[in-house]
């Protein structure tokens, strides 16, 4: 029980993140279960981004060289985040080691967390860089047209309800929103 617990604190300190390659679509079925129910957001989107352009290439009028140029991008992201998410998931062993001691060296599981996050914003740049060398392969016409795309897309097998914003009402909060009124607390 104290592991259950002490796994949870700490997931809840660094934040665990998807892998970059599910994400990118490297994975059958474009992820684990959870993901497809994600919406994507164009300006923000750090998911499957370049996957949602190849698949509505026909929609968006890609271009022979725009799919071929898109198709690489995905490759070689997939290619180097591999290596980068053993190193992540590495690091978390080694944490959870830590973890599972009678006596915890602080010290030791602080410079693991940072090692972890570190680790995790370093692919994320990668992932944001590789998603905007995508939409710069976009006309003007074509990122417009994308934008309706992402933000109504309904993962494959489901449906995504609109996105709802952070704030009165949004996720996490206690203040009544559109949604009705505040949950109980708790």
């Amino acid at each position: 029980m104290r592991r259950v617990v002490a796994i949870c604190a700490v997931a809840v300190m660094i934040g665990w993140e998807v892998p970059a390659w599910a994400q990118m679509g490297g994975m059958p079925g474009g992820g684990p279960p959870g993901m497809q129910e994600m919406p994507p957001s164009f300006f923000g989107s750090e998911g499957p981004l370049i996957t949602i352009i190849l698949s509505h290439g026909q929609e968006l009028g890609l271009t022979p060289d725009q799919i071929q140029k898109l198709q690489a991008l995905r490759t070689t992201f997939e290619r180097e985040a591999l290596p980068r998410t053993m190193d992540i998931r590495t690091a978390e062993t080694a944490l959870n080691a830590l973890l599972e001691r009678d006596q915890w060296d602080l010290p030791a599981i602080e410079a693991k967390v940072k090692q972890i996050a570190a680790l995790q914003g370093d692919l994320r740049v990668e992932r944001i860089k590789t998603l905007a060398a995508g939409r710069a392969l976009l006309t003007p016409e074509q990122l417009q047209k994308l934008k309706t795309i992402v933000q109504w897309t309904p993962p494959p097998g489901g449906r995504v309800a609109p996105r709802q914003p952070y704030g009165p009402g949004g996720p996490g909060s206690r203040q009544p929103g559109p949604g009705g009124p505040p949950p109980p607390p708790q």
